[in-house]
């Protein structure tokens, strides 16, 4: 897909208040949507612990039954997923890590942000490391990974270019334009990210 392209429907969907981007909200049905089998193939092709967010909030839901849409409670317009790489971690109870973390263990993680309306998604790897005398952990860019942690991030690609999703890359969508706004991002100069996949979650270290 074209940056063009993109980028019209950013400044068509994120300006004047977001009005053309609320019916296109109000007529998405998640169970009905492309990424909603997406999901299902990424789960079922890499077995691993996958913490996922996917579909409208119940607030936001609320939001577009009523007459007057608040512009400003609209969320986010992807799914979400945090995939664990660690080989030795099977399943995942608690997702902070807690136990982990004060042994001063190290997580490695593939993040994974999947737009609902375009064929776009942005993939990112970090990890959160544990240190045993500050009981603090500290995150950082994973930007070399293990075979089996490279097997895991191509397994979730070719899902998603099976698709026909392509995945854009950070300056494209760290780009801001002036009139651009979403729920939280700073107003009137949201980046292309915040627009078009979160403004709550990010890639850490990278936004500016």
């Amino acid at each position: 897909m074209k940056q063009e392209k993109i980028v019209q429907f950013i400044s068509t969907h994120f300006t004047h208040q977001r009005k053309k981007l609320i019916p296109r909200l109000q007529a998405f049905v998640w169970e009905d949507a492309i990424v909603s089998n997406i999901y299902k193939e990424i789960v079922q092709d890499i077995d691993r612990p996958i913490n996922a967010w996917g579909d409208i909030s119940q607030s936001v839901k609320n939001n577009l039954c009523n007459d007057v849409v608040d512009s400003e409670n609209l969320g986010d317009i992807s799914d979400i997923y945090t995939i664990v790489l660690n080989p030795e971690i099977i399943k995942v109870e608690d997702w902070d890590f807690t136990e982990q973390l004060s042994n001063g263990e190290e997580i490695h993680f593939c993040q994974v942000w999947i737009n609902w309306f375009l064929p776009v998604f942005y993939l990112f790897t970090s990890c959160e490391r544990g240190s045993v005398p500050s009981k603090a952990s500290q995150l950082d860019i994973l930007s070399e990974l293990t075979d089996f942690e490279s097997g895991i991030v191509k397994k979730v690609t070719n899902v998603l270019r099976s698709y026909g999703y392509q995945m854009l890359d950070w300056e494209f969508l760290n780009t801001r334009q002036q009139g651009l706004n979403t729920d939280c991002a700073e107003e009137n100069n949201a980046s292309f990210f915040e627009c078009l996949f979160s403004d709550l979650t990010y890639p850490y270290g990278l936004m500016n």
